[in-house]
């Protein structure tokens, strides 16, 4: 089951790189972002799960 969930992931982010490659070098993403989107990631979806 992990290896399963860990190669949806790597597809995924493969899928994203080819995809940002078309429009120039990819770049990471910084890390304000980052915690950002887990913090929302934490406050909001993640309690539609405990519902």
């Amino acid at each position: 089951m992990d290896a399963e969930a860990a190669s949806m992931i790597l597809k995924k982010n493969c899928i994203a790189y080819f995809t940002a490659s078309l429009f120039g070098e990819p770049t990471p993403l910084k890390t304000f972002e980052c915690a950002l989107m887990r913090f929302i990631y934490l406050k909001k979806y993640s309690k539609l799960s405990e519902e």
